[in-house]
């Protein structure tokens, strides 16, 4: 064999060991980090057609009219949830919720549509489901007798984040922290996007439940997409 074969098939075995290494480096990294990392993703695909979410009943009082439906609109959506209110009842309204695990930090995500525009209700709250605006993140799409989706501030107030359209999909991302406070990125299909920080009146032990609902007769409206990523245990 020549010396110069053998600096060939030296080198080539060097770059293929690398590469082994890199890849091996990069699967225990990436082992690591998926095992330490609590994320719940549900687009609701595995889903039958007409049933309840799976794992989306959580403390919610009336779900009744709550279905997986199939989407038949081109924008990337297939499989989506419809929460509507259309049949009047002594508790009135339709509730739907997903408890995870109590957390101190972390990150929230889903898509929403709302059909006919009549008020949503978009919470993040504690595991006992007790509505307090001093305390839990509350968001409305839009604010009732507004024109705007807005926001609870820590004072209690409603402040307006972004003009709101209805038949159209706005992804909404929650990032929270019960010592700091919370942020909010709103993204519609018209390319326009929010970012926002609010402070706790009182400050939360914890976040425990992703809550949303429609008290308005007659409206609807779906979601898709949720992500949930626990950061900090409680």
């Amino acid at each position: 064999m020549s010396r110069k074969n053998g600096k060939m098939i030296f080198l080539v075995s060097f770059i293929i060991l690398s590469i082994l290494s890199f890849g091996l480096i990069a699967y225990f990294w990436y082992s690591e980090t998926s095992s330490n990392d609590n994320t719940y993703f549900y687009d609701f695909e595995d889903d039958k057609l007409g049933s309840i979410p799976s794992e989306f009943t959580g403390t919610g009082r009336r779900f009744e009219e709550v279905q997986v439906v199939q989407w038949n609109e081109t924008d990337g959506h297939n499989k989506v949830v419809e929460i509507g209110y259309f049949e009047e009842r002594e508790l009135f309204g339709t509730e739907l919720s997903i408890l995870f695990e109590k957390s101190k930090r972390g990150i929230i995500e889903f898509d929403v549509y709302n059909k006919i525009g009549g008020q949503l209700y978009l919470d993040l709250v504690q595991e006992d489901f007790i509505y307090d605006p001093n305390d839990d993140i509350c968001i409305r799409m839009p604010r009732a007798n507004r024109d705007h989706i807005t926001a609870m501030t820590g004072l209690g107030v409603h402040k307006d984040i972004l003009y709101f359209a209805k038949e159209m999909w706005y992804h909404f991302k929650i990032e929270f922290d019960t010592e700091t406070g919370w942020d909010l990125l709103i993204v519609g299909c018209l390319e326009y996007d929010t970012f926002n920080h609010f402070q706790f009146f009182h400050q939360p032990e914890y976040f425990s439940q992703l809550y949303f609902a429609t008290y308005i007769l007659d409206n609807v409206f779906y979601i898709d997409n949720i992500r949930i990523s626990l950061l900090e245990q409680y």
